[in-house]
């Protein structure tokens, strides 16, 4: 019990010093947010650089450091749990996309959705 009181007292201050330092809760990953970031897919062809999959390159890639090692602007198109078919289909499918493309796959979801097979 007294762990318990421990560790809820340290996590709820933890909470409170963010909060005071004017740090907030601001995780928004809806359409608007991802249109607003296929929208920057056509910068310039050596400086853009766009990323497709699954959460692991979206949350292993450091932005911060892939931009400084390589002077390309990462533009981040990647989803939680999906596959990156229908994203690499509609990069491909647009005439005026002519950007590097890195794409991340996780086997059980890219295999798992096989699209070219009727039954």
């Amino acid at each position: 019990m007294v762990t318990l009181v421990i560790v809820v007292g340290v996590v709820l201050g933890y909470e409170l010093y963010l909060r005071n330092q004017g740090v907030s809760v601001d995780y928004d990953d809806g359409p608007p947010l991802w249109a607003d970031k296929r929208a920057q897919i056509y910068g310039p062809t050596d400086k853009t650089i766009v990323f497709i999959g699954s959460s692991r390159i979206k949350y292993d890639l450091d932005r911060g450091t892939w931009r400084r090692l390589t002077t390309a602007e990462p533009v981040q198109l990647a989803m939680e749990g999906t596959c990156p078919r229908p994203v690499l289909t509609d990069l491909a499918n647009d005439p005026n996309f002519k950007g590097k493309l890195v794409i991340d796959v996780t086997e059980g979801l890219f295999s798992g959705m096989d699209h070219s097979s009727s039954t």
